[in-house]
């Protein structure tokens, strides 16, 4: 769901943009009560899509950032954050704390907490598919080597790297079957003959 949500509106138009949010909506639910199409396109835009994106610590200072403002939901006389945001405790995210293990964790209210809470467990497993023109180029990893988004990418990339190769060796195969093919003619003339 995380991937689905970063590549919505990738390669799309603003018509487009709002058909696939409702799709979204219609798979999994309303991201945050009463969400438009502008505020998903700045989860989107803004915190989600640049999560892929932030590999130095200065981008991971800045995704920490605005993810921190998602949760809080404060500031409506910001004008950086959008007007959907609210103060209203129902909506913020729970914060549980567990002595046992010391550890404090947040509790999800919305479909937003939950996908920050995910954004934020499986950033170590955040990639983007290797292959040029995906549509659906993000992804969070199954296994740590994995670099395509699906099968069918893989399999595209693949079938394209084996042409490649048998564009630049064909000729050296071509040349040694046909040494091997005469080869064999010959013997079988040597054993034919008497």
């Amino acid at each position: 769901m995380l991937g689905k949500l970063a590549n919505l509106g990738v390669g799309s138009s603003p018509e487009a943009f709002d058909a696939e949010v409702e799709s979204f909506q219609n798979a999994y639910g309303e991201l945050y009560p009463s969400l438009s199409s502008e505020g998903y396109w700045f989860c989107v835009e803004f915190v989600f899509r640049p999560a892929w994106h932030a590999k130095t610590p200065e981008k991971k200072e800045s995704i920490s950032a605005d993810i921190t403002r998602l949760l809080e939901r404060q500031g409506e006389d910001d004008p950086d954050i959008p007007s959907w945001t609210t103060n209203d405790p129902r909506f913020r995210p729970g914060v549980g704390a567990d002595f046992a293990t010391g550890k404090v964790e947040i509790r999800p209210r919305t479909l937003l907490d939950w996908l920050v809470k995910s954004l934020l467990e499986c950033r170590d497993k955040l990639a983007i598919c290797e292959r040029e023109g995906c549509s659906h180029p993000y992804f969070v990893k199954t296994h740590a080597r994995q670099r395509f988004c699906s099968p069918d990418c893989a399999n595209s990339v693949r079938q394209k790297k084996k042409q490649q190769w048998w564009a630049g060796n064909r000729k050296r195969f071509i040349l040694k079957w046909r040494r091997q093919r005469r080869a064999k003619a010959q013997q079988r003339k040597r054993r034919a003959k008497p």
